[in-house]
């Protein structure tokens, strides 16, 4: 006679006594087709499957053992006192779980098994992770922390020029995540930036933005510690693009292009070296006309470091008719210095060059001054870098050219170099 079991028993429960009853169909014989139900009876101290023909039948045994067991009978009558007396504490401590002794017996053993047979750090390995993933986090969206966020950097003195780029990029990220920021995963993160559509530079800096907000939302306990779901994503390699730098003809139409406004950000990039974004950032009173430096202070400078840079003969003069005590020297927005560059690249017909002006400063500058540390230091960046990049890119003849491109005596269009005139 073979027989077969339906895929989930009933079960009869007496406090934390769970007793199965299970469906069984007849396969073969005489009495083949016919159903019948058996019970798993632990009562003696095994385990052994008692049938009953109708279920009633069935449910009246599993009830009395489930009885027997929860009062700690049956099998436990042969117990020694110590013995009935740990079962009936163990049903009581198990009581306010509502969990099966066997069950409760079976989480354990796999507990210590995976903690390499160690059974006395259980409850420290418990301890450890229940600090760390509390049951219930306060439920912050991405538009709380993203404000918490820009205003605990703005209270600790960060610059305008980060906040309002961390502001852009974590803006763009809450439209697309309406979201508790615990309930963000990897994938999410990560499907995210594959269809942003940018450059692996821009990819780059999204992902390493997003990387500060789930630190800090871990510090404050936003999400569970230790869990930054960007960390987890796929790193974004950039590859280093080919130095370009401009001709000093070149140069020579960019400021003559330009409005009165931009005229002296092209300067200061081209003859003192500054990046972009500190001449975004860039005050008149870091412009010492009479001491002929230019000081660029931790706020302004992109590593945070001072340093200072000779004005030379040039640029004093494309600076002298404009400059003024105080003031940003650049009066408008990120995006409109970005529009200024493209829009008088155009008016020059010159191709714009990424970082152009600053890598030609560089280049003609180590080309007139051979002395690494002291251009890398007005750069603010390593000798080594200096050497990587920009060594031998440009000769004497046209860096002399580069840092003699000034404006005519009669106004602000600027004269060429007498070699370079047509």
């Amino acid at each position: 006679m073979k027989s077969s079991r339906a895929a989930r028993p009933l079960a009869i429960r007496k406090g934390s006594v769970s007793v199965r009853i299970y469906s069984v169909m007849r396969k073969s014989g005489p009495q083949k087709g016919a159903q019948f139900f058996q019970v798993a009876d632990y009562s003696g101290g095994r385990r052994r499957l008692v049938s009953f023909a109708d279920l009633d039948a069935a449910k009246t045994a599993a009830e009395r053992v489930a009885a027997l067991l929860a009062r700690g009978e049956g099998y436990a009558a042969g117990f020694r006192a110590e013995d009935r007396a740990a079962h009936a504490r163990a049903l009581e401590l198990l009581t306010p779980l509502a969990v099966p002794i066997e069950v409760a017996v079976a989480d354990y053993v796999e507990a210590v098994q995976l903690l390499g047979g160690q059974r006395q750090r259980l409850v420290e390995a418990v301890r450890y992770f229940a600090e760390r993933n509390p049951a219930s986090l306060p439920g912050k969206t991405t538009h709380e922390v993203v404000n918490e966020l820009l205003a605990g950097k703005k209270a600790r003195g960060a610059s305008t020029r980060y906040l309002q780029d961390l502001e852009s990029r974590l803006n763009r990220f809450c439209v697309a995540f309406q979201v508790n920021v615990a309930n963000i995963t990897t994938a999410q993160i990560q499907r995210w930036l594959d269809g942003l559509e940018l450059s692996a530079q821009s990819v780059k800096n999204y992902r390493t933005v997003l990387h500060v907000l789930f630190e800090f939302c871990a510090a404050r306990g936003y999400v569970h510690r230790g869990f930054n779901p960007v960390a987890e994503s796929e790193p974004i390699k950039v590859r280093d693009r080919d130095v370009e730098i401009f001709e000093p003809a070149e140069f020579t139409a960019l400021l003559a292009a330009a409005d009165e406004a931009f005229r002296p950000c092209l300067a200061l990039q081209g003859l003192a070296g500054l990046r972009s974004n500190e001449v975004e950032r860039l005050d008149w009173s870091h412009v010492k006309m009479a001491e002929r430096v230019i000081v660029v202070s931790k706020g302004v400078a992109k590593t945070a470091s001072r340093r200072t840079i000779p004005i030379g003969d040039a640029l004093a003069e494309w600076l002298a008719p404009v400059a003024q005590v105080n003031g940003q020297i650049w009066q408008g927005s990120h995006d409109q210095f970005y529009v200024a560059q493209q829009a008088t690249a155009a008016a020059a017909g010159v191709e714009w060059k990424h970082n152009g002006l600053r890598h030609s400063y560089a280049s003609y500058r180590f080309a007139l001054l051979p002395d690494a540390g002291r251009v890398a230091a007005e750069l603010g960046h390593s000798p080594a870098i200096l050497h990587k990049h920009y060594r031998e890119l440009a000769n004497r003849e046209a860096a002399e050219a580069w840092f003699d491109v000034r404006p005519r005596a009669s106004g602000s269009e600027p004269r060429r170099h007498q070699d370079l005139i047509p």
